[in-house]
């Protein structure tokens, strides 16, 4: 049996508990979410979207958990991915940074993008 569509507070409550999670998985659960809502009596749907919110920070928790290899297998190593702005070139956060041999640079927090052309060598003392 299918009830309404939910809406008022509940639905807005689930998508405050999907925010909380990861980016990569915040798609999934927030149609797994939506479609669970719309199934449950809607004398039930507040209790039941604050027992999703409660129960978001372990599942965070699960799902920043590195996955196990498959049996037999070996995981990929994955790299984390620079920031929407550096992929797209809109702004970097640059951040002062320095050789072994003091040649001073800037570099981007979130991508580690160099800019050129190279700051000058410190002086001693300095």
């Amino acid at each position: 049996m299918t009830t309404g569509a939910p809406s008022g507070i509940p639905p807005q409550i689930v998508a405050l508990a999907v925010r909380t999670l990861p980016a990569a998985h915040r798609e999934r659960y927030r149609t797994e979410f939506a479609a669970e809502l719309h199934f449950v009596p809607p004398e039930e749907r507040l209790g039941y979207s604050i027992q999703v919110l409660l129960r978001t920070w372990a599942l965070r928790a699960a799902l920043g958990k590195p996955t196990p290899a498959p049996i037999g297998g070996t995981a990929m190593p994955t790299t984390p991915r620079a920031p929407l702005s550096c992929r797209l070139h809109l702004w970097h956060r640059w951040k002062k940074c320095q050789t072994e041999d003091g040649v001073r640079y800037l570099a981007c927090v979130g991508c580690g993008k160099d800019m050129s052309p190279p700051m000058p060598p410190l002086a001693l003392g300095q």
